[in-house]
Order: structure tokens, then C-alpha cells, then sequence
């Protein structure tokens, strides 16, 4: 009797041992896979996804102040349209600003700054800086001319402007450039 109790046990424990370590190794990998899906998601969502919305509505926003300087300068507003669209400049200057700096902050929270761009290896930091720079100017000059009241084709088209315009947002540009390729 002693053997065939010792036979069910062994018997009872090939078993049990297995379905023990299988049950272990389920709900660790469940755990695993949990932990995998969170840090994806931070990563997709509250990187990816909140950085590339803010820098793409600061673009838009960029284009709604360079269309309000232009047409403040186009000489063919009323005194309360012109008002207007003084209002609209200053509002879409300050909301671009703040745009950019909550996105650098995600992405400095996330330690981004330092990727960089596969073709033209600037980083995001730079990028920003340059950013900072042509749009700030751009800023000063668009300000200096609507506030010297000139009028006209040439001054709504100044290349110069322009040109330091487009300079500003070749850096949100390859942000959102490098922010995909980080997605992926």
C-alpha cells in the first residue's frame, strides 16, 4: 500500500508541478505584455502623438500670423478690421510660442532633445533653437513694418521675410519629421 501511495503521489506531483510552472510563466508574460502596452503607449500617445499635435497647430498657427501681417499691410483694411487683425497677429504669435515651448517640454521630459534627424542630423534642440531664432526675427521685422504703416505688394511679398518665415518653420518641419520616425 506504501508503494502504490508513494506511485499516486509522484504521479499527482507530475501533474501538479507543471501546471504550477505554467500558471506562473502565464501570468508573468501577462504582466510582461501589460508593462510592454504602457511604456508603448506613453511613447505613442503622450510623446508621439501630444508633441506632433502642438507643433503641427504651431505651424498652423505660424501661417494664421503671417496671413494677418499680410493683411495689415495690404492697405485695404477698415480701422476695425485692422484692429482685428492686430489682435489676430499678436495672439497667433503668442499661441505659437507656447505651443512650441509645451511640445520642447514633452519631448525634454522624455530626454528627446538630442535626436536628431536622419538626413540632416540636427537635433530636435537645435531645431527649436533655430526655430527661436528666424521666427523671433521674423516677429521683430513683421512688427517694425506694420507698425511704420507701409503698405503694398512689395511689403506683403517681401522676399526677405519671407524667406526668414520659411527658415523658422524648416525646424518645426523636421521636428515633426523626427517625431515620426520615433513613433515608428
Amino acid at each position: 500500500m506504501a508503494k502504490l501511495l508513494s506511485i499516486r503521489v509522484r504521479l499527482l506531483l507530475l501533474l501538479l508541478v507543471p501546471s504550477m510552472l505554467y500558471l506562473g510563466t502565464s501570468v508573468f508574460l501577462l504582466q510582461q505584455s501589460k508593462s510592454n502596452m504602457e511604456v508603448l503607449a506613453s511613447s505613442l500617445y503622450e510623446t508621439t502623438n501630444k508633441s506632433t499635435s502642438l507643433i503641427l497647430n504651431a505651424d498652423r498657427d505660424m501661417y494664421q500670423a503671417l496671413t494677418a501681417y499680410q493683411l495689415l499691410v495690404s492697405g485695404t483694411l477698415t480701422a476695425e478690421e485692422k484692429t482685428k487683425q492686430l489682435k489676430a497677429l499678436k495672439d497667433n504669435i503668442d499661441q505659437t510660442n507656447t505651443r512650441v515651448g509645451q511640445a520642447a517640454d514633452i519631448m525634454n521630459a522624455k530626454q528627446l532633445l538630442q535626436t536628431a534627424h536622419t538626413e540632416t542630423k540636427m537635433t530636435i534642440e537645435q531645431n527649436i533653437a533655430g526655430f527661436h531664432m528666424y521666427f523671433d526675427q521674423w516677429v521683430k521685422e513683421a512688427n517694425a513694418v506694420v507698425q511704420s504703416s507701409s503698405t503694398g505688394k512689395g511689403i506683403i511679398n517681401d522676399a526677405k521675410l519671407i524667406a526668414t518665415f520659411e527658415k523658422g518653420r524648416e525646424g518645426m518641419n523636421q521636428i515633426g519629421e523626427i517625431l515620426d520616425a520615433y513613433g515608428k
